[in-house]
């Protein structure tokens, strides 16, 4: 959209609006000074027309341009024109993270955290100046476009922050600034704030980019305001699946009610969050040990190690012994006769060798497969065989005692599984399930037939919902919530709409249930049994 003609700012040219706010809107506008684009801001005439406004909003966007950071978009001048005021930052071509979001649905963890570390970062230095951002959202991270290497991105709106411990601050106009899915409590209340009233509005970000949709939802604003007050964070685990259990921590503290149960820092947000990802990535990548590893088997003895070496006399394994009946140090050819079974063996050593079998006259061995075993027996040795025969037959032995044990225990899940589903697992949810925009009429029609079985007519609040259709073409909704005035009133309920524009409540069940399986719900009255595919569908509710 062109700029309107009746905007005008002395010393810029408006070309375009880009953005739309609830503090004013942005415009895409070239700085004639200095011939270079900008990002002019310009406020509500209802803020400017207020004497006390402008000062503060002058002074505090003084204070946000000397933020020396490379994540924060830099600000070049803030003024009044005419009645309007204004503030010009640089202009950044891409995307905010806000339109990534809508386009992919969620981000990679490790996508998520490159991103928004550089968020936090930008946040504590605000911070260490003494200001809170107040308004930490997608829409406000900026991702230039794409030029090679890693992902930056840029912090803005840093002109409308606050002043801590600020007796003369932006909000002393009454001024609500924030933006709904993402406002700390504190704010909401009009309570003091500092900079972990930021860490909560970055744990929502984060859990928006890792599951795909803000921490609370409802119908209205006003739900999801008393849902930042009084409801507990919902765990990350509950929206998305396969990612590290860890994180339910890391998010559920970031987003407690008490700021002083929160992070210290966004830094240390981001830190603990990058952690779990991390080990959820080497828990990942670690490959299985192998076999030989996790064998209880003795390895065979190295080749000229005097222990159970073949042809060596047990006596000479002994440490010292050699020294003590005063035999000379052994020779090449000895070592050699020790080692190869082809290689002639050579005289025996003037002390008494102990007793053994008689022999034929020395002759030199036919060659043979070096593992097999030596021409002349040797005495047993209290380890075990040195030539790892002993060894691969208790393997063997062991294969034998355990395959019984391995398949009765297998045996034992498959038929403990049969028994606890009593039916064959759930096929998966055929072309996936969406989550209904609040305000959408797939979101009100389940409602509505909500309402109309139970005989309600009050609101829902906590309304956690997803619509999906199975392969019978039949359009479902699962929906979680409960009456805003009257909280015994509540549940889990499948409708589904057989028909176009008919739905009704097909199968309910208890609040806390988590369970998908049919048995876990109680059909409605004349309800169908539940397919397969929608229990897939159910999974993880």
């Amino acid at each position: 959209m062109q700029g309107e003609p009746d905007i005008r700012v002395s010393g810029y040219r408006i070309e375009a609006r880009v953005g739309r706010g609830g503090m004013g809107e942005v415009y895409r506008a070239e700085q004639l000074s200095l011939g270079r684009k900008v990002a002019l801001k310009i406020l509500r005439p209802d803020l400017a027309a207020d004497d006390g406004f402008r000062r503060r909003f002058l002074r505090e966007s003084r204070i946000a341009a000397g933020i020396d950071h490379p994540n924060v978009i830099p600000v070049y001048e803030a003024g009044e024109d005419d009645g309007l005021l204004y503030i010009a930052m640089r202009y950044v071509e891409g995307m905010d993270l806000a339109t990534v979001l809508e386009r992919e649905g969620r981000l990679h963890p490790a996508r998520t955290m490159a991103i928004l570390s550089q968020v936090a970062h930008a946040l504590d230095a605000a911070h260490a100046r003494g200001l809170v951002h107040r308004d930490v959202k997608p829409a406000n991270v900026l991702l230039p476009a794409a030029g090679g290497g890693s992902e930056h991105c840029y912090l803005c709106d840093f002109g409308l922050i606050k002043e801590m411990d600020a007796a003369a601050a932006l909000t002393a106009t009454d001024q609500f600034v924030g933006s709904v899915p993402y406002v700390a409590p504190e704010q909401i209340e009009g309570r003091e704030i500092d900079g972990r009233t930021d860490v909560y509005s970055l744990g929502c970000v984060v859990f928006h980019c890792l599951s795909g949709s803000a921490p609370y939802q409802g119908e209205t604003d006003v739900e999801v305001v008393f849902a930042h007050l009084g409801e507990p964070p919902p765990p990350l685990s509950s929206r998305v699946a396969g990612l590290p259990p860890g994180l339910d921590g890391v998010l559920l503290r970031a987003m407690a009610k008490d700021r002083e149960d929160r992070h210290p820092t966004c830094s240390a947000l981001m830190e603990a969050a990058s952690a779990q990802v991390a080990a959820g990535a080497a828990t990942a990548r670690s490959p299985r040990p192998d076999d030989d590893t996790r064998t209880m088997l003795r390895p065979p003895a190295r080749a000229g190690t005097a222990a159970g070496a073949a042809g060596v006399r047990p006596e000479a394994a002994q440490p010292g012994a050699a020294a003590a009946a005063g035999a000379a140090p052994p020779d090449p050819e000895r070592a050699a006769a020790r080692t190869d079974p082809a290689a002639p063996r050579p005289a025996p050593p003037p002390a008494p060798p102990p007793a053994r079998p008689a022999q034929a006259p020395a002759q030199p061995a036919a060659p043979r497969p070096p593992s097999g075993p030596p021409v002349r027996p040797a005495p047993p040795s209290p380890r075990g065989r040195p030539d790892g025969r002993g060894g691969r037959h208790w393997g063997i032995i062991l294969a034998f005692l355990l395959l019984p044990v391995v398949t009765y225990l297998v045996a034992v899940q498959v038929f403990a599984r049969a028994r606890t589903a009593g039916e064959p697992p759930p096929a998966a949810c055929a072309g996936g399930w969406v989550e209904p925009k609040a305000g959408t009429a797939d979101r009100q029609a389940p409602l509505r037939a909500i309402r109309a079985r139970l005989g309600v007519d009050g609101r829902f609040a906590g309304v956690d919902m997803r619509m999906f259709r199975g392969p019978d073409r039949v359009r479902r909704w699962y929906v979680k919530a409960y009456q805003e005035a009257d909280r015994s009133v509540r549940g889990r309920w499948l409708v589904e709409e057989p028909a176009a524009g008919q739905r009704r409540v097909a199968a309910e069940a208890p609040y806390p249930t988590r369970g998908y399986q049919p048995s876990d719900w109680d059909l409605a009255d004349g309800g169908r049994p539940l397919p397969a595919a929608v229990a897939g569908c159910l999974a993880g509710t």
